[in-house]
């Protein structure tokens, strides 16, 4: 993790001095405390090892830092959903969680705001509505892997009428959707984990092992 907290300081000009006047551009990163900054990036790290019990830690330790660290709230709902299985009891509750940010104003633009609304559907199983709003964040910033992993879970799960032809077409925006984060960042095991869901739905299985095996080899050199 300090090996990627330095690489993510270095892209993002963060000086490693805690005295220093942290320049944090609050478009990309949302607290002016190192320290939390450091229990977020954890946070990432156990997610894209599929931890997600862990992640959540981590991010409550940054919120609990910083009461108003957007990011760290957003992927902490992520997380526990993850994490919940399907309870809509459990679901309705992180949901709940989640409109506070909107009550107490813990977002500082329309992007946020967005990101709020749209996971808070996503949660509620309000795909269809959740679509739209990750569509449009997609366009807002193509370059934000965790909106793409999302819009394919809006496309995988939304409404498709009882419809193969339907199906087939939202579980192919999905597919894409999911490569494109993946491409942003070929260490997402969340995305790459959802291709293969696909694709075991489709009953694709010599895909899989070809695809597996293909991951297995890039990862042996």
């Amino acid at each position: 993790v300090d090996k990627l907290t330095d690489k993510i300081r270095q892209n993002l000009a963060i000086s490693k001095h805690e005295d220093d006047q942290l320049a944090l551009d609050a478009g990309v990163k949302t607290t002016q405390s190192l320290d939390a900054y450091d229990k977020y990036l954890e946070g990432i790290s156990y997610i894209n090892n599929l931890d997600y019990e862990q992640a959540n830690v981590k991010f409550q330790e940054a919120i609990s830092i910083d009461s108003t660290f957007f990011d760290a709230y957003y992927l902490s709902a992520i997380a526990k959903w993850w994490l919940n299985e399907g309870s809509q009891e459990l679901n309705i509750k992180i949901a709940d969680d989640l409109k506070k940010l909107i009550d107490n104003e813990i977002f500082i633009d329309d992007k946020q705001k967005l990101k709020v609304l749209g996971v808070f559907n996503l949660i509620r199983k309000n795909y269809n509505l959740a679509q739209p709003i990750y569509e449009q964040l997609v366009e807002m910033d193509p370059d934000d892997k965790i909106s793409w992993y999302v819009l394919g879970e809006t496309y995988f799960h939304r409404d498709k009428k009882g419809k193969v032809e339907v199906k087939k077409y939202y579980w192919a925006k999905a597919e894409a959707a999911f490569k494109k984060a993946l491409e942003l960042d070929p260490e997402f095991k969340v995305a790459e984990i959802h291709i293969f869901h696909l694709m075991l739905a489709a009953n694709q299985y010599k895909d899989i092992i070809e695809r597996a095996k293909k991951k297995l080899n890039n990862e042996s050199y």
